[in-house]
């Protein structure tokens, strides 16, 4: 393992002295994330075909995904090319070049900006098992769903902070038979879950969270994933009552709680104002209408603007106590301002001196009178 990351490298590989590393002909990692690095990088890399786990994030490329490039790295199984500026797709022939990296489970592409073809390039890969595509697109495109067709041994999708227009595209997970983590949170996705999500039978973690989907959640769609362990739909606009048959799953039994839709929290279905029954503090009636079972919440909910007057006070001491301790350091280190000072104090006590005694003396001679 050789890690070089963080190391302040710009420029070309060569410069840096890029034939000291080709000699390690063995070197299964290789770190140099964080560098300054241009493109031309992994050419200097391709003899080094032991690599196993490859990360160049953070460094500074241009141009398209360096397909043609890491196709030599035949033994590679991680690649990290996350925040490196790639901006386009390889032609056809060096996307056909990654089918020679036949071990190669991950690649992170996180933060680049591609188009939609970027998926038919990956999709040669033969063994990609986790795929991470996080704000890699430009907002507003709808779901690239022909694009993902291809990849059915994903079980780690990423797709979070894409800026997805358009429904939840079932169509294109249908064919991902062994997908057990998916996110498409912070897109841009509206419309209901829909009832087709029992089809990813192997999810064990799910996230929807912070898009803009409304109706009730599916009562024989999420009830039928068995295997689920986490769920996140906070800040969407569902309503309705919670499936209690969330409850009734069996994939994870601690003690206490009622399998692993137990588990999850409130914060699970936060920012849904209109989702009621539990575990939220929201109770549905018969005709849905959602009450507090706290009777001065919706108090609360009115007075927005009321102010925890413990916190203020408490706040407000400490502020005066940081100044004035300020003030008195500034004083003590400095002996010119203490002296202006005590100068000042010194004045304003005579002049206050001199208008009260003038005031009584005026006061007393009107008595007098």
């Amino acid at each position: 393992m050789l890690d070089l990351s963080g190391c302040g490298f710009s420029g070309t590989f060569e410069n840096e002295g890029s034939e000291r590393v080709s000699i390690l002909r063995k070197l299964k990692t290789l770190n140099l994330g964080m560098n300054g690095f241009n493109e031309s990088v992994i050419t200097s890399l391709k003899t080094l075909t032991s690599l196993t786990n490859l990360d160049l994030s953070y460094n500074q490329f241009t141009g398209p995904f360096p397909a043609q490039e890491l196709s030599h790295l035949t033994n590679l199984e991680e690649l990290d090319l996350s925040v490196t500026g790639l901006n386009d797709t390889p032609n056809i022939q060096a996307c056909k070049t990654l089918s020679r990296l036949k071990r190669l489970e991950t690649i992170n592409l996180s933060e680049n900006n591609f188009n939609k073809i970027i998926m038919p390039c990956l999709s040669v890969l033969p063994s990609l098992n986790i795929l991470d595509l996080s704000y890699s697109f430009s907002k507003g495109n709808s779901f690239p769903v022909q694009g993902f067709l291809s990849f059915s041994d994903l079980e780690v999708l990423l797709l979070y902070d894409n800026g997805f227009s358009g429904t939840i595209p079932m169509e294109a997970f249908a064919s991902f038979p062994n997908l057990e983590v998916l996110d498409l949170s912070r897109n841009s996705l509206v419309g209901s879950i829909p009832s087709t999500i029992q089809s990813l039978s192997s999810l064990r973690a799910l996230s929807f969270a912070h898009n803009n989907l409304n109706g009730s959640l599916p009562d024989p769609g999420l009830c039928d994933l068995k295997n689920l362990l986490e769920l996140d739909l906070k800040d969407n606009m569902l309503h309705g009552t919670l499936p209690q048959c969330l409850e009734n799953l069996s994939s994870l039994k601690l003690p206490e709680m009622k399998a692993q839709f137990g588990t999850f929290t409130e914060a699970s279905y936060e920012e849904n104002p209109l989702l009621c029954g539990p575990p939220l503090e929201k109770k549905c009636t018969d005709n849905s209408e959602v009450v507090m079972t706290d009777p001065s919440a919706q108090e609360d909910e009115e007075k927005w603007y009321a102010i925890d007057m413990t916190c203020f006070y408490r706040s407000s001491f400490s502020t005066c106590v940081v100044v004035f301790l300020g003030y008195a350091a500034v004083l003590y280190i400095n002996p010119q301002w203490r002296r202006r000072w005590l100068e000042l104090v010194e004045d304003c006590m005579v002049t206050c001196y001199y208008f009260l005694y003038d005031s009584v003396r005026k006061l007393s001679n009107l008595f007098h009178k």
